[in-house]
């Protein structure tokens, strides 16, 4: 009866690797933000978040509302290789009316786990594979989409050096 369910849980277990992450339990506090709602393939990505930081820089900028943080996405979905999210910015700030496609909201607030990815952008995917993994064995349930923290600027760091923090909300 004890193999039958020790079976019955490593069979329930993941198949991914999780070696090379591990997650550290925090309790986030929301952060203002402004947001474009967007969605990319793996080839777009770069070439759609980059116009939505543009207008919103640029929607800051017009009424002196100042950044409070890195630039993030959070993930609202995926379907086939699309990537839904909410491109946005950290702000001092929201009290401003949103225009065109900009938004105001704030980030998730609660209990969540965070990863810190290293490296370029396109191994990202394999990571957020492997955190969810993780959670999975140390037996946490995510309820909310993956917040992605663009730590460090790709244009002035090499791509091994690039720093993304992973949030994602759990039970």
């Amino acid at each position: 009866k004890g193999l039958a369910k020790l079976k019955s849980i490593v069979e329930g277990m993941p198949a991914t690797d999780v070696g090379g992450v591990n997650g550290t339990e925090v309790t986030v506090a929301a952060k203002k933000i402004y947001f474009v709602p967007g969605t990319a393939t793996s080839e777009t990505a770069k070439t759609v978040l980059t116009a939505a930081y543009s207008r919103i820089g640029n929607f800051m900028a017009g009424n002196k509302i100042t950044m409070q943080g890195a630039p993030l996405t959070i993930t609202t979905g995926y379907d086939n290789n699309q990537w839904a999210f909410n491109a946005g910015v950290p702000v001092d700030r929201n009290d401003v009316a949103p225009t065109g496609d900009i938004q105001s909201g704030a980030t998730y607030a609660g209990k969540a786990v965070q990863f810190m990815h290293v490296g370029p952008y396109e191994k990202l995917p394999e990571t957020t594979k492997k955190a969810f993994a993780w959670l999975a064995l140390q037996m946490y349930k995510p309820t909310g989409g993956v917040i992605e923290e663009y730590v460090n600027d790709p244009t002035t760091v090499p791509p091994e050096q690039i720093k993304t923090q992973l949030t994602i909300p759990v039970e």
